[in-house]
């Protein structure tokens, strides 16, 4: 979103009228960069939204939500990622002045809602895994949720449709056409960029650092059944000793982490620099040129890193992926023990697990969080 924040009029004074605003190396790598995510991106999210709609038993709550990320992410594949490109390598803007006005609004749509679809994720995983004995949240109720996501991820985008435009510039026999934003003044601007900062990215980074901070002391200090003996020497077996589906449940959560602040805070950087720096021109026309093709790229890349974390990190749904690549049944029927069992039961089921004994429940419990995620 943003993606057409380019500079002001002086910019373009002495401008030479070309096809391509930077040298074939520099416009093939670009390309290949651009291409390359883009190819990843569609092929990643496809599968994971494939495997999910056409295997009944993955539709749960989280496996709707990681569906939700994937479309999202889809559609920043499809509409940031293409046209992101044509501004950048294109000196003159390729669409019309009703593109102008929709390409940065879907963009800021599908961006938002994918960061929101995001910290829903870790909130629905937050409540499984911190507090496992309370209501899960229910298929209406997930509707619900994402309703509430794209609507504000709608919200957020709206001022894009108003403020963009196409300006076109004169030289001569020349005209360069150029899409970017044109606030009423320059306040505005900058309330916008500080209110997309805050609510697309530090708001959900920090409460996802939270509930993935409450997950990772729930699984490495939470005690184990009682099996007779010394309580304080069962804890501390238990903590002392994570087993092995714990430690790469808390690599995967550093790794979301860690890739999502890492992905966009180059991006948001630049533009609150460009925003608040007051920058020289020549500056100024500089990170334009030769920064912001680079930060773009690297921020929407994530879209095509969010299907390998949250679908191969996933057991349930890699076990999945490679069924339906190697064209077995896609339902799993010889995968008889996978836990997914216990985190879907029936009502008949249910009131089964409540009579279990502290040590069997405890043991469900685990297979419910480690199926979760």
């Amino acid at each position: 979103m943003n993606s057409t924040n380019s500079s002001n009029m002086n910019e373009t004074e002495g401008w030479t009228k070309s096809t391509f605003l930077y040298d074939d190396p520099i416009t093939a790598l670009l390309i290949v960069a651009y291409g390359l995510v883009f190819l990843l991106c569609i092929i990643g999210n496809s599968v994971v939204c494939v495997v999910i709609i056409r295997t009944a038993r993955l539709r749960t709550v989280t496996n709707y939500f990681i569906l939700n990320l994937a479309v999202s992410d889809l559609l920043v594949g499809i509409f940031c990622l293409p046209f992101t490109l044509a501004y950048h390598i294109f000196n003159d803007f390729q669409f019309d002045d009703a593109m102008c006005k929709l390409t940065p609004f879907v963009q800021g749509v599908s961006v938002a809602a994918s960061v929101f679809t995001f910290l829903m994720i870790a909130f629905d995983r937050y409540k499984a895994i911190v507090f496992p004995t309370e209501p899960r949240m229910t298929l209406k109720a997930m509707r619900k949720t994402l309703v509430g996501v794209w609507i504000c991820a709608l919200a957020i985008s709206t001022p894009q449709i108003f403020v963009n435009n196409i300006e076109v510039y004169r030289e001569g026999s020349e005209s360069l056409h150029v899409c970017y934003e044109q606030w009423p003044d320059v306040v505005y601007k900058q309330t916008y960029t500080v209110m997309l900062l805050t609510v697309v990215y530090i708001v959900p980074l920090l409460s996802v650092l939270y509930l993935y901070g409450r997950i990772f002391h729930r699984m490495m200090f939470k005690p184990g059944p009682r099996t007779g003996g010394n309580l304080a020497a069962n804890r501390n077996k238990c903590t002392g000793a994570v087993s092995k589906k714990r430690v790469r449940v808390i690599k995967m959560l550093i790794t979301v982490v860690v890739l999502f602040a890492m992905s966009w805070l180059p991006l948001y950087t630049v533009w609150m620099l460009l925003d608040f720096g007051n920058l020289p021109k020549e500056t100024d026309a500089f990170i334009h040129v030769n920064v912001f093709p680079f930060v773009h790229w690297f921020a929407l890349s994530n879209s095509c890193v969010n299907p390998i974390v949250y679908g191969l990190f996933n057991s349930n749904i890699r076990k999945h992926i490679r069924s339906a690549l190697s064209l077995k049944d896609s339902n799993g029927h010889s995968n008889k023990t996978d836990g997914l069992r216990i985190a879907t039961l029936s009502p008949e089921e249910g009131k089964t697990s409540r009579s279990t004994t502290p040590t069997m429940r405890t043991r469900q419990t685990v297979l419910v969080e480690e199926t979760r995620l």
